[in-house]
């Protein structure tokens, strides 16, 4: 767990202690970049990474200590900044352009309360054509006493330009032991291996999945794939799942068939069997997955039918 010898900071991390050693030894000793760049996969901790970091800063700069951590929280400190993309029917939308260039407004005026002015872009790479432009002509010129901080699990959606203008810190997975022994402390099951695999190391997507009881999904799927539902609970299960407040689960149960498919695909290659059937049964399901365009449950619904039907005729034949 990250933590600081003077600070209590307000977002618990495992793992990340590298990192936030040396992010912190730079700060103090006041040769930080202005512009980061935080990026690692999905559910590693980035966003409360940069929010830790954000406290620690506004805390150390502060005039006044308080309420400090209440106006923190609150996201009410005058000199801070999060953004973050807007969302529709669970689906985040596009960074627009107004909301980078009123970063401008914001650090060109100087600190009210603190030595620093601290803006944190979270999903960075949703921003649009016209935004990152914007935000690349603040990153050429940065202003003084500030830091931008930005937050993406695929950065190589980033301008290369802005990329280049950025200080790097890559979080990286926990080790299977180290994030097995977490798992129970946070009230979460060590489940089997290969669920545990699908998680990829990541305390925040094990939490997700818990929140969305993803492995009574993962235990249907098992079933499922050893050819032991029946049509009519098939069917059940898209309709479920294509449901518009399901969205999330249905991303889960997405992503579970497609590691499903991976690790098979690993394991025929290690026992050197032809593995070009299920290479390509594996790229017509990912196409199908990603085919849906709108937030239409039917449309999601109909996916899986075709999925089912697809994994089924392959494994009976």
């Amino acid at each position: 767990m990250i933590s600081d010898m003077t600070i209590s900071l307000p977002y618990q991390l495992y793992g990340h202690d590298k990192q936030w050693q040396d992010i912190i030894s730079f700060f103090q000793k006041e040769s930080l970049p202005s512009s980061l760049l935080i990026h690692g996969v999905q559910g590693i901790g980035k966003i409360l990474f940069a929010k830790n970091f954000l406290y620690y800063a506004l805390y150390h700069g502060a005039t006044s200590k308080d309420n400090f951590t209440t106006q923190f929280t609150a996201e009410s400190l005058v000199d801070m900044r999060i953004i973050i993309p807007d969302s529709e029917h669970g689906k985040s939308q596009d960074i627009k352009s107004d909301t980078i260039r009123s970063l401008k407004d914001f650090f060109q005026l100087k600190p009210i309360h603190n030595k620093y002015r601290i803006a944190i872009i979270d999903d960075a790479h949703m921003m649009t054509h016209t935004a990152a432009n914007s935000l690349l002509k603040l990153l050429e010129e940065p202003p003084s006493n500030s830091f931008i901080i930005l937050v993406t699990h695929t950065s190589n959606m980033l301008l290369k330009t802005i990329r280049s203008r950025c200080q790097h810190i890559a979080l990286h997975p926990l080790q299977d032991d180290v994030f097995k022994n977490i798992l129970p402390q946070l009230g979460i099951e060590n489940h089997d291996d290969a669920y545990l695999n699908m998680l990829c190391g990541c305390i925040g997507t094990a939490l997700s999945w818990q929140q969305y009881d993803a492995y009574i999904l993962y235990q249907w799927l098992q079933d499922f794939l050893q050819c032991q539902t029946s049509h009519d609970e098939d069917m059940v299960m898209a309709k479920s799942l294509g449901q518009k407040d399901q969205s999330k689960r249905y991303e889960i149960f997405c992503h579970m068939i497609m590691s499903y498919f991976h690790r098979i695909i690993k394991e025929m290659t290690l026992r050197n069997d032809n593995i070009q059937p299920m290479l390509q049964l594996m790229d017509d399901i990912q196409i199908l997955l990603k085919s849906y365009q709108s937030p239409s449950y039917l449309a999601k619904e109909h996916i899986l039918i075709q999925v089912f039907y697809k994994i089924k005729l392959s494994f009976t034949s």
